[in-house]
């Protein structure tokens, strides 16, 4: 109770100090913390030293304000003093887990990420309260009978990055290459960010415990960057296959809707290295992608791309 206390003053500041500074964009949220922000960062009260302030009043800030400004931006009391020096964040807001032991051998991805989801759900749960509905947004029940193209009903993707061995956790509104979640979806976020605060251990059926470690998704992560060729990192598994075609022209057919779905341009080439049918699943593929102008990442399509399928990763 004390510690909230204090966060309270000290968010009331962060706001008179933008104030002070002559922000005029009004401030949308402010999280204080003594911890820091990013890994192998330094707590706020290491700075006090050298200073007449006391440890207590300082503190790591992270704001969101209600349009952009331009940089420098310094805040607070300690600004003449080298201290309250304020960077942009680059939001991508994907959050990664690497498995400290790597990636089991033979493992089945969808396995992986269904464990995950199930994680995550119940850490939810847990915050939002037992007596409340879980929201669609973590888990997609409501979402099932949707259409394919319907984004206002999108949720949660959980998929594995085998070659850098990482469970990645993908917020809807960037599978739909928004820029930014909107009110509803700020609020779920926030709760998701605190469901994997020090989930470091995941228990799969027949894999025992795995060992986790939160890792930040970087701008120039190669998942992210932008390129004109992807190929499949996980399996593609088709959304509809239409009578009377081959199940390469099915995965063709269904690859061109994926991306006119997702808001990506048209690919001028479809190379499907492998298909086959997996009873009770449909038609699996794996395909190469190319496309007439370079394509940021993540791309996760087809029809298990919430559940450890369908990324492709930029080939160059």
């Amino acid at each position: 109770m004390e510690r909230e206390a204090e966060q309270r003053i000290a968010q009331r500041s962060v706001a008179q100090a933008l104030r002070h500074a002559g922000v005029r964009s009004s401030l949308v949220r402010a999280r204080v913390q003594r911890e820091p922000f990013e890994p192998h960062g330094t707590r706020a009260e290491s700075f006090a030293a050298g200073t007449r302030f006391p440890k207590e009043s300082l503190w790591h800030v992270e704001l969101e304000l209600d349009r952009g400004i331009t940089g420098p931006l310094v805040l607070g009391d300690g600004r003449f003093l080298g201290l309250g020096v304020m960077a942009p964040k680059v939001q991508h807001d994907i959050f990664a887990l690497t498995l400290e032991e790597g990636l089991p051998p033979d493992v089945s991805l969808s396995r992986l990420a269904r464990a995950l989801r199930r994680a995550v759900m119940a850490r939810a749960q847990a915050i939002i309260g037992p007596r409340s509905p879980l929201p669609s947004y973590f888990h997609g029940h409501d979402c099932d009978d949707a259409a394919p193209d319907d984004k206002s009903r999108a949720h949660i993707a959980f998929s594995v990055d085998a070659a850098s061995a990482r469970l990645l956790i993908v917020p809807p509104h960037v599978l739909e290459r928004q820029t930014r979640p909107g009110r509803d979806a700020r609020i779920h976020l926030e709760t998701l960010e605190r469901a994997l605060e020090d989930l470091t251990v995941l228990r799969v059926k027949g894999m025992g415990a795995l060992h986790l470690r939160s890792t930040p998704v970087l701008p120039e992560d190669p998942l992210l960057r932008p390129s004109r060729v992807f190929t499949s990192e996980s399996d593609y598994v088709v959304t509809r296959h239409a009578k009377r075609m081959s199940a390469v022209e099915a995965v063709l057919i269904d690859v061109r809707r994926e991306c006119d779905r997702r808001g990506l341009p048209r690919p001028t080439d479809i190379r499907v290295t492998s298909v086959r049918g997996v009873a009770g699943v449909g038609v699996v593929a794996r395909i190469e992608l190319t496309f007439a102008v370079a394509v940021p990442g993540p791309l996760l399509l087809g029809k298990t791309r919430y559940l450890g399928g369908g990324l492709l990763a930029p080939a160059w």
